[in-house]
């Protein structure tokens, strides 16, 4: 599949007093939508709530070079703190009592999850901390084919003994697993994937993704698709930020459609508690 970037930017702000923000330009690593955002079902994991579903990519300039030592990726100008889809590393959902710390995004896929060893990170990703896996799936009368299999069905066929032997199976059947429908096991890029672990901002500004590895020179010009991750939230579409940092003092930033404005409805309901408040107050 041939990844289209098309953004439209606008300087953000966490990072901004460490380093220069710019505009993206061919050849840097960017946040795009995977998918429309749309309102889930009932018979869905979160019904009610809106889905938003974003691809971190290497995009190549002219001569097919891209020339960022990426190693970190965020979304910023929404409440994450009402994000539905956050757990722990033990599978509990969040209830919206807990801390930004301990209930993190879990829902992401990238090349670690279609069984790429990350060689920094102890030499394994543990297959069960993943939504779903890359697997050789047999095919009747065929030869076997790539699938997104969840880890819950997969552990004990797993096709490398070393994924086997750093498996937890009493964290087996967590509640984030997940299959993937917006890419194709082989879509995601070759190379060790730089972006794995992720946090929710204090105050509930926004969410990031970092490196685990511990020598970012060999991930210098990582092209394709590196990375998909979930965002459920009550929000409406609207526009927010995006960016990445290329450790080399170098900010990308962008906008993009994600949870902007709570629902009509939250509104209303945000209006008459005003007006009860205020109702109480004159008696």
């Amino acid at each position: 599949m041939r990844v289209s970037v098309l953004c439209l930017f606008l300087v953000s702000g966490v990072f901004v007093s460490e380093a220069s923000a710019r505009m993206a330009i061919p050849g840097d690593t960017v946040v795009q939508l995977a998918a429309a955002p749309r309102l889930m079902g009932a018979s869905e994991d979160f019904p009610g709530m809106w889905e938003y579903v974003y691809d971190v990519v290497g995009t190549v300039d002219a001569g097919g070079q891209n020339h960022g030592w990426t190693n970190e990726a965020w979304l910023e100008g929404f409440d994450s703190s009402l994000m539905a889809n956050r757990w722990t590393d033990a599978g509990v959902l969040w209830d919206g009592t807990g801390t930004s710390t301990n209930y993190v995004p879990k829902q992401n896929w990238t090349a670690m999850a279609r069984g790429i060893a990350d060689r920094y990170a102890g030499g394994y990703i543990r297959p069960e901390r993943w939504p779903s896996l890359g697997v050789e799936v047999p095919s009747p009368g065929g030869p076997s084919a790539l699938q997104w299999v969840q880890p819950k069905d997969v552990l004990m066929t797993w096709d490398s003994i070393s994924y086997l032997e750093n498996a937890n199976p009493a964290v087996v059947n967590q509640a984030w697993y997940a299959d993937n429908p917006w890419h194709e096991v082989a879509e995601y890029t070759q190379n060790e994937s730089v972006l794995a672990s992720s946090e929710i901002y204090a105050g509930g500004a926004g969410i990031r993704f970092t490196s685990i590895a511990a020598n970012m020179a060999s991930f210098y010009g990582v092209t394709g698709l590196m990375m998909t991750f979930r965002v459920v939230h009550p929000n409406a579409p609207g526009d927010i930020s995006w960016g990445t940092y290329h450790n080399n003092d170098d900010v990308v930033t962008g906008t993009i459609i994600g949870p902007g404005v709570p629902e009509p409805a939250t509104m209303s309901l945000l209006a008459l508690g005003g007006l009860a408040v205020l109702r109480r107050r004159k008696k």
